[in-house]
């Protein structure tokens, strides 16, 4: 994996989460909470900030850190991957495509981009693997940019380091 530098701004994919649920916890206390392997967070960690609100189209609901890869059994347990949570709210619960917008435009409202609860992204130093697992995490609200969003490099930790820094 390419080291990042702090300040630099990138354009990334991939699962965010809200920053509070990150700060101030220990690199294996956050494994537990997001869903990493024990370990995976053991040589460091980048924290990265989003720098505007996604947008409805921008990214997919996918639940709590306890569904892996967004799906409540699990992404890696079925030959065909079970629906992700936004995909459950239409064939399960009847809402329509214009119900989920709706809901979607309220959420992106409600997202910060700046205080503690601004949207953030962990990327750990050991990169993924072709045989990473994810156990379930503790349950913390987590969605998936499916289209790339500008992130900012706020910090490099290194091993056993939590971030304890500012929300900006």
């Amino acid at each position: 994996m390419a080291a990042f530098t702090v300040g630099d701004t990138i354009n990334m994919t991939g699962y965010f989460l809200q920053l509070h649920f990150i700060r101030g916890q220990s690199p294996a206390e956050l494994e537990k909470r997001i869903g990493f392997r024990p370990g995976r967070l053991s040589q460091g960690w980048y924290l990265f900030f989003m720098l505007r609100r996604p947008t409805p189209d921008d990214y997919e609901m996918h639940g709590y850190t306890h569904f892996s890869g967004g799906r409540v059994q699990g992404h890696l347990t079925h030959a065909s991957p079970p629906p992700i949570q936004e995909q459950r709210l239409t064939l399960e619960q009847g809402w329509s495509t214009a119900d989920v917008r709706r809901f979607k435009d309220r959420q992106v409202a409600d997202f910060e981009i700046s205080g503690p609860r601004r949207l953030a992204k962990v990327i750990p130093v050991i990169d993924h693997t072709s045989i990473e697992t994810y156990p379930p995490g503790s349950g913390i609200p987590q969605w998936k940019g499916v289209k790339p969003l500008p992130f900012r490099v706020k910090a490099a930790l290194g091993p056993g380091q939590a971030y304890t820094g500012d929300f900006v």
